[in-house]
């Protein structure tokens, strides 16, 4: 891993660039490696709670965490990349921009909490329905303490996150075989949940503080505030629309198909999305070097975004492949014939990873260019298109159309989007290119 990354992202041989390919490989590797670990126990437990749950109950507990999803975004405020780079640009005190955005992120959760309870309402259903999707949405509170792991995406520290979320993995999957062995209800699974973000959030402050820094130091400036959302903003009605069309399939579905077809879509979702971790540790590790080489040269960084394009694309295909062939046989021998439609379903969905991949990419370069109203943009053209085609596809085709829906709003606008708008049109063939898995050795 690290000599492609080596490869991949530096070809000079000066001493301190090697020192910072080192920095950017190593944070690679603790990612891969936790998420490695962190996806295999997970994906153990799951099968146990899938097939112990059955189709229906775990279609209505991965309802209530979509439907939460889609509010979520008020928590998150769409900072995560703005902070990260005010912070590696350090043009303002680092306890200032965190405190600042910690108390902009809890702002938003109360009004994440407020959207919930609204949407309950207005979508009716059974009083279990209503308790777990409150208990998910209290779960989503605790994201508030991300901003802690922005600061060590910042400083290529990524090791003290890769712990925390190892550490919450393992004690979450003891907690869901005990309760497998009680047969226990599935509103303790949503529960488990809640006990899975108060330990992230706890683990996080823990190795902040074991490295000499302390929330106490935080102070909050509104007119720094200003400036972060102004930034921020079109990220926020973005990842609204992103949430839209990446989860609204799983909620039209319970109420167009039923809570199984949301189970069986929710397997193949499993399956398809489990190797998405990789392009989010390769493209989040090295998203602080791309803002600093558009600071050195222009033409450095737009090689280096080329570069990462064709290495996610390329890798995405490859998995896409992959699920393809053998991702029907794998569904049936690990879940059972009660999901036996999941098989159909992630054959499709596992498309969707190229242009997911290649979104990550196209997200960093509109912050780096300062475009992120682009984003919004290109989002509600994937919004608007995935729940049009939900409508038409999903009483059709049920999961399958659903799969076809959200492959398709994914290709608009990652990828189709730029050809219609003249100040992004260049990235359009930047892409085409990077299909090419060549553009990887380019020097």
């Amino acid at each position: 891993m690290s000599m492609l990354l080596a490869r991949f992202w530096d070809t000079a041989c000066s001493k301190g660039k090697a020192v910072i390919r080192k920095n950017y490989s190593k944070n690679v590797i603790w990612l891969s490696v936790e998420r490695i670990t962190r996806i295999a126990i997970s994906f153990l437990v799951g099968i146990l709670v899938a097939r112990y749950l059955g189709p229906e109950q775990y279609g209505l507990l991965h309802y209530s965490i979509s439907l939460v999803f889609l509010f979520s975004v008020f928590c998150t405020l769409g900072l995560d990349n703005v902070v990260i780079k005010e912070l590696v640009k350090a043009d303002i005190p680092r306890d200032t921009v965190l405190g600042t955005a910690f108390l902009l992120k809890c702002i938003g959760a109360v009004f994440s909490i407020i959207f919930v309870l609204i949407a309950i309402l207005f979508l009716g259903g059974s009083l279990e329905e209503k308790f777990l999707v409150l208990i998910v949405a209290v779960a989503s509170v605790f994201t508030i303490f991300s901003v802690i792991d922005f600061y060590f995406q910042s400083e290529v520290m990524s090791k003290y996150v890769a712990w925390a979320n190892f550490l919450v993995t393992f004690v979450s999957g003891l907690i869901k075989i005990t309760l497998l062995y009680l047969n226990a209800s599935l509103l303790f699974f949503a529960g488990v949940i809640v006990v899975e973000g108060a330990l992230l959030a706890s683990a996080l402050v823990v190795f902040y503080r074991l490295n000499g820094l302390s929330l106490l130091r935080w102070r909050f400036d509104w007119a720094i505030g200003q400036k972060l959302l102004l930034e921020s903003w079109p990220l926020i009605a973005s990842a609204f629309l992103i949430a839209l069309y990446m989860k609204i399939d799983q909620v039209m579905l319970k109420f167009m198909a039923g809570s199984e077809a949301v189970g069986q879509y929710a397997v193949a979702v499993q399956i398809s999305e489990a190797w998405y971790f990789f392009p989010i540790i390769i493209v989040g590790s090295l998203f602080p070097a791309i803002i600093n080489a558009k600071q050195r040269s222009h033409d450095e960084y737009i090689l280096k975004m080329t570069r990462l394009y064709s290495l996610v694309i390329s890798m995405s295909i490859c998995v896409a492949i992959l699920i393809w062939l053998f991702g029907t046989p794998l569904i049936n021998g690990l879940y059972g014939d009660q999901y036996f439609a999941s098989g159909s379903i992630v054959e499709v969905h596992a498309w969707a990873g190229v242009f997911v991949a290649m979104g990550l990419v196209y997200s960093r370069f509109l912050v780096c260019e300062g475009l992120t109203k682009k984003s919004f943009y290109r989002n509600l053209l994937g919004a608007v298109a995935n729940v049009l085609l939900n409508i038409y596809l999903i009483p059709r085709f049920g999961g399958i159309g659903a799969a076809w829906a959200t492959v398709l709003a994914l290709s608009l606008s990652s990828y189709w989007y730029d050809l219609f708008d003249k100040d992004v049109r260049g990235q359009f063939y930047v892409k085409s290119r990077a299909f090419n898995p060549l553009m990887i050795l380019r020097k």
